[in-house]
């Protein structure tokens, strides 16, 4: 785990993170993301450090679950469709992340109020992930370099997806399967054309999905061992507690390898709608 690289301008914010140039090598991206922030000076477990659920404690499940699953694949060709991750690292918010961050402001001019807001955010007892992977470079500002043929997919379900763009799906299913078959991971926040893009040989590469471990069971939410309690917590912020059954279902009738699996997505499999 090296130290975090010099920031180059801010190409990307969101409700999960920020995105930089890599400053020394342009075809690189760092992100930063929050994650769980100390408490009397320890990482507490989910529960304890969000009692309730927010806004914020879903974005924070979200990032730690990529953060956790990135972890894993730095340095690996874990699936093409997949982004390079090349580094990872995680600290506590310091004077010298915030520095970057202006300093990254006065050489690049990024705007003002989202520097102002990443330096709120990353302050006091704040914690981050951070991770340098591939830069993407046909994405939605590019109109997907021509790649995306049909960027609108309200309603579309997979019949339309292997109808309409056979080799995308063919490459959305491989994608999955990997996931699931290789690493126990499940996936979602992948219908949003936003989230993915396309390398400069046409190859989808989906870099910004939801994941979280698998599998869940209800028993595990108050189960004696705190890793069993914690992704049951994780899995239930980030995806929602009422979709544990629906996600059983479908991965035992194959719909889920098939489906993209998105917020509000109508899904064609029965019982298996709106994950």
């Amino acid at each position: 785990m090296d130290m975090l690289p010099a920031l180059g301008p801010m190409i990307g914010w969101g409700e999960s993170g920020y995105v930089f140039e890599d400053y020394n090598d342009p075809t690189k991206v760092i992100k930063i993301v929050e994650i769980r922030p100390q408490m009397d000076g320890v990482v507490r477990p989910f529960r304890e450090t969000f009692p309730h659920s927010s806004v914020r404690s879903r974005k924070v499940a979200r990032n730690e679950l990529q953060t956790n699953f990135y972890s894993r694949i730095v340095g690996k060709n874990f699936n093409p469709h997949l982004p390079q991750i090349y580094d990872l690292g995680i600290a506590k918010s310091n004077a010298e992340l915030r520095n970057a961050i202006r300093e990254s402001q006065r050489l690049f001019h990024n705007s003002p109020a989202i520097t102002n807001e990443m330096l709120r955010e990353f302050s006091g007892n704040s914690r981050v992930a951070w991770w340098v992977m591939e830069k993407i470079p046909n994405m939605v500002y590019n109109d997907w370099g021509g790649y995306l043929q049909y960027p609108i997919r309200t309603g579309w379900r997979s019949g339309d997806y292997r109808k309409m763009v056979p080799q995308e799906q063919q490459a959305y299913e491989s994608l999955v399967k990997d996931l699931f078959k290789r690493a126990d991971i499940v996936i979602r926040d992948v219908t949003n054309p936003a989230n993915m893009g396309f390398r400069n040989d046409g190859t989808p590469v989906w870099f910004d999905a939801t994941v979280s471990t698998w599998p869940i069971h209800a028993k595990m939410k108050d189960s004696p061992r705190l890793m069993d309690r914690e992704q049951y917590d994780l899995f239930a912020e980030a995806f929602g507690e009422d979709v544990i059954q629906a996600y059983e279902n479908a991965i035992a009738d194959g719909s889920y390898f098939r489906e993209r699996h998105g917020l509000g997505a109508n899904l064609a499999a029965e019982g298996f709608n709106g994950l």
